[in-house]
């Protein structure tokens, strides 16, 4: 089975490509740590945030990130970390 084959699969078990076509965006809850964040005192700095991932702009955003009322975002080759309303483009 190819990657392909895997991929198209997945799709037809989670509805299918018409009902993809038309998303837009996905949202999730993020959490992750472990000792490498620790060991940097960073604990807690990714646990329950809202990341938003703009499929047809190839963008990810984390909401409150770093910290309430900031987001990062990461588009094509540019990484962005600053107050919510900032550079969006």
């Amino acid at each position: 089975m190819t990657e392909i084959d895997i991929l198209n699969r997945l799709i037809a078990v989670h509805g299918g490509r018409e009902a993809w076509s038309d998303v837009t965006a996905i949202s999730a809850c993020l959490s992750s740590g472990g000792l490498a964040y620790a060991s940097r005192s960073q604990s807690g700095t990714l646990h329950r945030k809202e990341v938003l991932v703009r499929l047809e702009e190839r963008r990810v955003s984390i909401l409150d990130y770093p910290r309430p009322g900031w987001r990062g975002e990461w588009h094509d080759d540019q990484v962005w970390i600053g107050p919510d309303g900032g550079p969006a483009e």
